[in-house]
């Protein structure tokens, strides 16, 4: 594996194509404010709307993910944490639901 074919995310290293959860508000541009890498090491971003559908997220590609999403500014997260964006741009991290 080259090192183009790798994401590097919360301390972890990942294949390219590794599948991850994305919301269309943040792909059409808005800011994360809630990132969960869960238990099973899935990964998902959303924006702060309260309510999604399914047909809200896709399922993408961690490095298009990252074309997406700055991941520098995401907290590092173990599995079984997800972090939420408070108002004042805080991240508050806690267990993943």
């Amino acid at each position: 594996m080259s090192a183009t074919d790798e994401v590097e995310l919360f301390g972890f290293v990942y294949t390219h194509n590794t599948a991850c959860i994305l919301c269309t508000h943040v792909a059409a541009g808005e800011p994360v404010a809630l990132v969960v890498h869960d238990s099973d090491g899935d990964i998902s971003f959303a924006c702060a709307r309260s309510a999604h559908d399914d047909a809200e997220f896709k399922v993408i590609a961690l490095g298009r993910a990252a074309s997406i999403v700055d991941f520098s500014q995401l907290p590092h997260l173990d599995e079984g944490q997800q972090a939420e964006r408070t108002p004042d741009g805080e991240w508050r991290i806690g267990t993943a639901a």
